[in-house]
């Protein structure tokens, strides 16, 4: 494969993968003209776009012939920012279960949008240095 034909074909795999939170916010302001990209974030597709990501990740850092230490630490970092992606799934969860009639608040839902944005910010950012890496 050509020199940069991987990360372009990795972005567009990436926007493909969002294109249903596209469909899920245009499902939301239909039912609700009010509704914000907060709501869709709530609902955690965002969090699986990130962990399928990071997963993509560790597989090539795990197979590449790159440097043994290289492959570890980028192994080893995406791992971690997917810990810290399921468990950020897990507080959405629980917060939505334990307080089903609190509509989760305006403050919980935009801390949980934010780190949900913040998770799929670092999930992009380790992915894409780990392709760079294994194929230059």
């Amino acid at each position: 494969m050509k020199r940069g034909v991987a990360p372009l074909l990795w972005i567009f795999g990436v926007i493909f993968a969002l294109i249903p939170l596209v469909f899920d916010y245009q499902h939301e302001r239909l039912a609700n003209p009010a509704a914000s990209w907060i709501s869709v974030v709530l609902h955690g597709e965002l969090l699986l776009v990130a962990l399928a990501i990071l997963g993509d990740a560790i597989a090539r850092a795990c197979v590449s012939d790159d440097n043994r230490l290289r492959r570890a630490i980028l192994a080893l970092g995406s791992f971690l920012v997917a810990c810290l992606v399921i468990n950020e799934a897990v507080q959405i969860r629980e917060a939505v279960e334990r307080f089903p009639q609190l509509d989760l608040g305006s403050y919980l839902a935009a801390r949980i949008a934010s780190d949900s944005l913040w998770g799929f910010g670092f999930a992009v950012i380790l992915s894409l240095a780990t392709l760079v890496v294994v194929e230059d």
